[in-house]
């Protein structure tokens, strides 16, 4: 039988064991809840058994798929018994506040239901279309589309194929090590089992889906009309990066999923006084901590917010159990990453130095304040940001982001009435709830690194237009959902006149995707203010072709599990389970032939060089090879069986010369001209023409040089 097809039944099966054991006890921590909040619960379970098994695993140094699928799985069976025995205690009697919550909940639950299931049943129609386009796009450009985003081949994808080979997470070989890899682990779980990374790109599918669902939950809990629901998803998930990242290894994603996550339980834990809400809270943060350095800044924020609800309201004993929950949750989920990083360079946040600690970022970086946007000081930037919101993520966006100010405002207007409310603890605080976090995501995304530029003086980040929506995506998020909660004076407002707010924004939104549309087939140009949605290049027409069929099967497929779902029939549902388990094993095969056979040729046009078919031609057994270019994980080999190492930075030639000697490198990649060469690297590229002058050159191109390093004495 083809191991490729044993892989791919291996894991179908194993992953279909861990999302209904999900389900279940997702089921039974948050009881009778509508849909979006058992997705949203299943799937932060899921992620956080994949991120408990990995760092176990790959702290001791045994990371096999083997392990890491039977360890999920064990996880889940040993938390839906924690459940069972939970439930049990709650019916006894030995938890009494919970049940009188549960008894609250479910009283309350009666009066609404008719109402919120007529509702909910309308808006989950105009949801299963979104959901059928969400799934043509990922299957589209996340499986037919071999990787090509620049992050994602400069440390993502390099940072899972190291940890791989080495069955490690304590490795060094890629220059971003240290970084909290949360994220990583959640993509390694889709591709340690395989020959190699063809199913890597789906693992944004769990972010993405956590935060459709948080937004879900939300719009429900506001209780907004179906089309204010349906306009809140479009306008999130129409932004350029949140559509990049879905089929991509970047991590910004994931840090506003669990942002709004956090924010949806913190409220509830405040408000309905549910500890499941607690429990999810405390998961949601202990994620976020272990995603990268800059969602600190909003781990902070969730932190806080509930804490200070909390004591406002003299509720201090829960204040005290957010506060411990949270901590233990951060500890157990991201802990080791900084602990890790503390062991090994001598500082829990490298390459920057605290307390006296080692400090090479002020070395790297000496002018690092000027990449932020509050402090940078250039009258330049501010146009610069509008046109990069404008660009990137379309009008609706660029309004929004820049109200981020105003629910709070209206808030401090009535100073009196919202500390009554938040102090009262009435329901009616989620209004106020969402205008601090706005407020505070804004804040956090003012003070956010990198935001202007990484290097000194050419606001490069702010010229891409990219990077800045991409860190500004939590400050957007939470905006709109502030924004859409104000009560007054929209709900004075005649519905006529509502109605056509919400039909102009759905028609701006329209016209983007429509006249992007177009432009895919090259039926006309796009100005810069329509330029959105749609970032794939224009004229590739069989890949809408194949997009369109995708969502057709997609719709097809999700309105058969709903109906499913419905009916709650066991039999049919195996069923389906096992025809998905079987077209997933024989898919899989024919992926991994095609990511095999195009490998080399895809990542020799996205370098626009032939050095790696050089150095796939060139190589021999033992060589070890160093690679001073920012995209190299195309060399790590579509089986990641290279030996590959990338330095972070060196300060001096010698330096340089002692990492070569000790890494044992026999081959060397780098830059031809300074003009292609990264900052970090252009030093490294002199001396490397200096060193290697009329020794053995086996490749040069425009781009890139491939050498063998001569062997001297004392290495």
């Amino acid at each position: 039988m083809n191991q490729e097809w044993w892989d791919a039944f291996e894991f179908s099966l194993l992953g279909a064991v861990d999302v209904t054991l999900c389900f279940l006890v997702a089921r039974l921590a948050v009881g009778k809840s509508n849909l979006p909040t058992l997705a949203l619960s299943s799937l932060l379970l899921l992620w956080c058994n994949v991120v408990i098994a990995g760092t176990v695993l790959g702290a001791v140094g045994i990371l096999q798929a083997a392990f890491l699928g039977r360890l999920v799985a064990i996880q889940l069976i040993a938390a839906y018994g924690g459940a069972i025995g939970l439930v049990l205690l709650r019916r006894s009697g030995c938890e009494g506040e919970v049940l009188t919550t549960a008894a609250r909940r479910e009283k309350a639950s009666v009066t609404q239901a008719t109402g919120d299931r007529r509702r909910w049943s309308r808006y989950a129609r105009w949801q299963l279309i979104f959901l059928s386009v969400f799934s043509a796009h990922v299957l589209t450009y996340g499986i037919v589309q071999l990787p090509f985003d620049w992050d994602s081949i400069a440390y993502h994808l390099p940072l899972i194929d190291h940890w791989i080979q080495s069955g490690s997470i304590w490795n060094q070989d890629c220059a971003f090590w240290y970084v909290p890899g949360n994220n990583e682990l959640l993509g390694l779980f889709f591709s340690i089992g395989f020959s190699g990374d063809f199913w890597v790109q789906l693992h944004n599918t769990i972010p993405g889906l956590i935060l459709f669902a948080s937004l879900a939950a939300l719009a429900i809990e506001l209780r907004l009309s179906t089309v204010a629901c349906c306009l809140v998803s479009m306008t999130v998930f129409a932004v350029q990066p949140v559509l990049r990242q879905l089929v991509s290894a970047e991590n910004d994603l994931s840090v506003v999923a669990l942002l709004v996550a956090g924010a949806l339980f913190g409220w509830r834990w405040v408000y309905e006084r549910s500890y499941s809400s607690l429990l999810f809270l405390s998961l949601s943060v202990g994620l976020l901590a272990g995603i990268k350095y800059y969602a600190l800044g909003y781990v902070t924020l969730l932190t806080l917010a509930p804490v200070a609800w909390l004591a406002v309201q003299g509720r201090w004993k829960a204040a005290v159990q957010t506060l411990a929950a949270i901590l233990v949750a951060s500890l157990i989920l991201a802990g080791f990453w900084y602990i890790r990083n503390w062991q090994l360079a001598g500082t829990p946040f490298y390459p920057k130095g605290i307390l006296g600690m080692p400090d090479l970022w002020s070395e790297m970086r000496p002018h690092f304040s000027s990449s932020k946007l509050l402090g940078c000081g250039r009258a330049e930037v501010i146009p610069l940001l509008f046109r990069a919101w404008l660009v990137q993520a379309g009008i609706l966006p660029l309004i929004t982001v820049s109200l981020a100010w105003l629910p709070l405002s209206l808030l401090l207007f009535k100073p009196i009435q919202t500390w009554q409310s938040i102090a009262g603890g009435e329901k009616g605080g989620l209004f106020p709830w969402l205008a601090c976090f706005s407020s505070a995501a804004f804040a956090v995304y003012l003070v956010t690194p990198n935001v202007v530029e990484t290097e000194y003086g050419t606001m490069n980040m702010l010229q891409l237009q990219y990077h800045p929506v991409r860190f500004g995506l939590c400050a957007f998020v939470t905006s709109l959902l502030a924004l859409s909660a104000i009560p007054h004076p929209a709900g004075r407002w005649p519905i006529q006149l509502r109605r056509l707010l919400l039909a102009i924004c759905m028609l701006l939104i329209l016209v983007q995707v429509a006249w992007q549309s177009c432009a895919v087939f090259n039926w006309t140009t796009v100005p810069d203010w329509l330029n959105v949605n749609f970032w794939w290049a224009a004229g590739k027409r069989r890949l809408m072709l194949t997009w369109v069929l995708l969502l057709i099967f997609s719709y097809a497929g999700i309105t058969g599990v709903s109906e499913l779902v419905r009916v709650k029939s066991l039999r049919a549902t195996a069923a389906t389970v096992a025809l998905a388990i079987g077209l997933f094993s024989q898919v899989s095969p024919l992926l991994a032939k095609k990511w095999h056979n195009r490998y080399v040729g895809h990542f020799g046009r996205v370098l626009r060089t032939d050095c790696l078919a050089a150095w796939e031609e060139l190589k021999q057994p033992s060589d070890r090879l160093g690679v001073f270019e920012y995209r190299y994980y195309p060399f790590l080999g579509s089986r990641r069986e290279n030996p590959v190492v990338r330095p972070l930075w060196h300060s001096s030639a010698d330096e340089l010369r002692e990492y070569i000697t000790e890494n044992q490198l026999s081959m060397l990649v780098f830059p031809t001209t300074p003009e292609v060469a990264h900052d970090r690297y252009r030093e490294s590229r002199m001396w490397f023409h200096k060193e290697f002058a009329g020794e053995m050159v086996f490749y040069r191109d425009r781009r890139l040089v491939l050498a063998r390093r001569p062997i001297k004495r004392g290495d």
